[in-house]
């Protein structure tokens, strides 16, 4: 269906398959021109607690708005702090699974905190649930994210799948092509509208994993980098290989100025020369 350089939002809205609700909420979450997109995550503390950078939600999310990103992804009960700071401005995408953190035994294993209709009656353009490859207790974690695949369909609301491997007996590497490519396919034949996932270190090898998904890919950032110039790397890399924006958290408002850092990379994710 898609041909290299195809747009493939583009490409879906003008084969009808999304419903009105659908394309309309994508147009709150993707620049309008570019059809991409800076995702701002900021549900670390669901399932890591307190987290440095995040202590005052609504701060940060004024400063990666001012700086340019197109929609947040948070947590139901963070959702009520940034109301006034996003209304009008961006797109809202809402964590509905949880009930796991880094303290527990079942850090892979995420059960519905809220549901679709919860996330629609808080005006969310999007829901994101977690889809962990290659993970114990894999079979109900994809089984739930397919549940909730239908009932986007049914409500109109875009889904956000978390395509992540983890590593295991089969998964040796969770960064490969094989693992993220895999991954994010099987996102892809669930019903996901957007993926996101791992990056895998550079331009030519995430092209493959770009071009084996017929669905937008945005790129996870993971653990805060080093440096700047390492985080930009990433982006110019992930965009120039057909991605359709980031979805980064920790790079971004640990940074000492999460405004300028988000200007930098709606500076790649959005300039012309991409």
């Amino acid at each position: 269906m898609f041909k290299s350089g195809d747009n493939r939002i583009e490409v879906m809205v003008k084969a009808s398959m999304f419903s009105v609700g659908k394309i309309l909420r994508y147009s709150r979450i993707f620049n309008c021109n570019t059809r991409r997109t800076i995702i701002i995550a900021m549900d670390h503390g669901l399932f890591m607690g307190v987290v440095r950078g995040l202590e005052k939600p609504s701060e940060v999310a004024e400063k990666v708005l001012r700086g340019g990103a197109n929609a947040l992804l948070v947590s139901p009960g963070i959702a009520k702090f940034i109301v006034r700071e996003v209304s009008n401005r961006a797109g809202i995408i809402l964590r509905i699974d949880g009930a796991s953190t880094v303290y527990g035994s079942e850090s892979y294993y995420t059960k519905m905190i809220s549901s679709v209709k919860d996330a629609l009656k808080m005006g969310a353009d999007a829901v994101a649930v977690m889809g962990y490859v290659g993970a114990p207790k894999e079979s109900e974690i994809l089984g739930n994210l397919g549940a909730i695949a239908r009932e986007c369909e049914e409500y109109g609301i875009l889904l956000l799948a978390e395509m992540l491997p983890v590593k295991n007996e089969k998964i040796r590497d969770p960064f490969s092509v094989e693992a993220v490519g895999s991954a994010a396919r099987i996102g892809a034949e669930i019903g996901a509208d957007i993926i996101k996932t791992y990056y895998t270190g550079s331009e030519s090898s995430f092209r493959e994993v770009v071009e084996s998904c017929p669905i937008p890919i945005v790129v996870a950032g993971g653990p805060k980098m080093e440096t700047k110039e390492q985080v930009l790397e990433v982006v110019r890399g992930a965009i120039k290989a057909g991605a359709a924006g980031v979805a980064f958290g920790r790079n971004i408002w640990q940074h000492e100025d999460p405004e300028d850092m988000t200007r930098k990379i709606a500076e790649i994710v959005h300039g012309e020369d991409n």
